[in-house]
């Protein structure tokens, strides 16, 4: 009995040694835990993983078939048992998880989506959904070149990253040459001056300001959003633009120009 209770535990350990050195991938089939520790049946590792499970080491996602990964005390109360069928995470969940990393920079998309069993493109559009409503902040770039992500102290009130949710219209931005001593004012723009009126701040937002103004040839609303632009603004802008999300204002066209020197007084 006791030689049992070695082998099995010895099998358990080799998975959680085989499931860490995978850590960065998707959760497994038993099938490929069971060859990727040297065993040939999802049979002969079944009754460890479910073992491992129960104390905590080890998450299941789904039934058909199960998939599994490592998993703990920070994220068991966190991961969906199966997939979400509309296809958009909880926000209750992805809140879970940030909290359960607190005293870290934040959370990868990446990070989130494994946690959660949901596509990165559907976790991204939730985040950028949250963060419109102050739920959440993005930290600044990992080494991978990603964006972290973690709550707000409080929701929505601290935070000044609430976006141009609220105007109407779609999101034209302006990118700003950082080079220049300019300050982010859109009146001060040619492009701007020739097709747009009535401007109105909103608010800063995400890499810089956001305005409404009216086009002149159609006397529609849009808002405006002057950016410095870095390579941080230039992932944001080239991200959004391609953006398709029903909760969040995707940019409709970006045009880069640096205002005029501050001695122009130009009447045009």
């Amino acid at each position: 009995m006791c030689e049992n209770t070695r082998a099995m535990e010895n099998l358990e350990d080799k998975i959680c040694a085989f499931l860490k050195r995978k850590e960065a991938g998707a959760p497994l089939k038993a099938l490929e835990i069971a060859k990727g520790v040297g065993l040939k049946t999802a049979k002969d590792v079944n009754k460890a993983l479910y073992s491992l499970q129960g104390k905590g080491r080890l998450q299941k996602v789904g039934d058909s078939p199960p998939l599994w990964s490592l998993g703990g005390p920070s994220r068991s109360a966190a991961v969906n048992d199966t997939p979400n069928p509309t296809g958009t995470p909880s926000k209750h969940k992805i809140k879970t998880i940030l909290k359960s990393h607190t005293g870290r920079e934040g959370v990868t998309v990446k990070e989130l989506a494994r946690d959660l069993n949901q596509p990165s493109r559907a976790v991204n559009a939730q985040l950028y959904d949250m963060l419109s409503r102050g739920e959440v902040e993005k930290s600044r770039l990992s080494k991978d070149g990603s964006f972290s992500w973690k709550c707000t102290d409080e929701d929505g009130s601290n935070n000044n990253s609430k976006l141009w949710r609220d105007a109407p219209g779609d999101s034209i931005t302006s990118t700003v040459d950082e080079s220049s001593d300019s300050d982010t004012s859109v009146s001060t723009f040619s492009w701007f001056q020739k097709n747009y009126s009535s401007v109105k701040k909103l608010g800063e937002g995400g890499f810089g300001s956001v305005f409404i103004a009216k086009k002149k040839i159609d006397e529609t609303d849009y808002a405006i959003k002057v950016v410095e632009f870095d390579k941080h603004a230039s992932r944001e802008v080239k991200a959004l633009a391609h953006f398709n999300h029903p909760n969040i204002v995707r940019y409709f066209t970006a045009w880069e120009e640096s205002s005029p020197p501050q001695s122009s007084e130009s009447g045009e």
